[in-house]
């Protein structure tokens, strides 16, 4: 029995002088643990500058079929779209670098776990972490942030679901997961051997089910009602070249929690205390990330 991941990509780009635009397909097969996997992606990226104004745009749909070890079937599909507009500042503010952005991720969330249809949009690999718009080292949510199931480097929350693992970087997110929206911005700025990067993302999930349906499964009782709203991360990174190849970094992450994190909180106490949801207590503690790094190009 064949039990492995297998990926194939393929592009094709067209310079329209102003834009460019690209055209894409994967195929992400996975026949581990005895599942068969078909998952196909198709989309569309393209970016480009028009004055001050750096655009960036992809849309994407992901379809295929997944069969289980036990024979059961299922109908993958699922869209998620991505867009972010940067503008360079850094004549107006008189420094090396200064770029504010703003933008946003929809990807789409399964709104009914009973059914033979996987509509939560799942990632091949899904590294958001390594993206050039909201991307950075310096991040709650993009470091596997295991209370809002977002898979190793990913702000994907698709960790949460019924079973149906196959995607994701590690082969373990879910197919029937919860979907996401985040809309934010931020600011990229150097001067002098300084560099600053930071951001502020609102996060909620698609479709909250995903999650009810998750704790339920674990054997919590009573009534899980999830909120979509799952809060509100900001991140920064600070750095100062020493010298050539040497750099020092500092980076700080706050996550303030929404009504969602204090549900699925007060999930977890149900599980653990062995008492229904509704007798379990929330927790509203925001979370925080503090690094240092020193690194050294040799």
């Amino acid at each position: 029995m064949a039990s492995d991941r297998t990926f194939i990509y393929g592009k094709l780009a067209y310079n329209l002088g102003i834009a460019e635009v690209e055209g894409f397909w994967m195929w992400d097969k996975n026949d581990q643990a005895g599942k068969n996997v078909d998952h196909h992606f198709v989309g569309l990226q393209g970016n480009g500058k028009v004055g001050i104004a750096k655009v960036m745009l992809e849309a994407a749909y992901g379809f295929g079929d997944y069969d289980t070890a036990a024979g059961q079937n299922y109908d993958l599909g699922s869209w998620a779209f991505f867009g972010d507009v940067a503008f360079d500042l850094h004549d107006q503010v008189g420094i090396k670098k200064f770029e504010v952005h703003v933008g946003g991720i929809y990807a789409q969330g399964d709104d009914d776990w009973s059914d033979n249809d996987l509509t939560g949009w799942t990632p091949a690999t899904g590294i958001t972490r390594f993206t050039p718009a909201f991307g950075t080292e310096q991040s709650i949510s993009f470091d596997g942030d295991n209370m809002f199931g977002q898979i190793l480097y990913s702000i994907f929350p698709a960790y949460y679901g019924s079973g149906l693992i196959g995607g994701g970087i590690n082969g373990k997110a879910q197919f029937d997961n919860p979907g996401l929206i985040m809309i934010g911005g931020g600011v990229k700025a150097a001067w002098d051997k300084w560099s600053y990067k930071g951001n502020v993302m609102a996060m909620w999930f698609e479709e909250a089910q995903a999650v009810e349906n998750y704790y339920a499964l674990k054997g919590v009782a009573g009534n899980i009602n999830i909120d979509e709203f799952m809060g509100i991360e900001w991140n920064n990174e600070i750095a100062y070249k020493l010298y050539k190849n040497v750099t020092i970094k500092g980076g700080a992450a706050f996550l303030f929690p929404g009504a969602g994190a204090k549900d699925i909180a007060q999930a977890l106490k149900a599980f653990v205390q062995g008492v229904n949801f509704e007798d379990a207590g929330d927790s509203d503690d925001v979370s925080m990330r503090f690094a240092a790094e020193l690194i050294w190009f040799f």
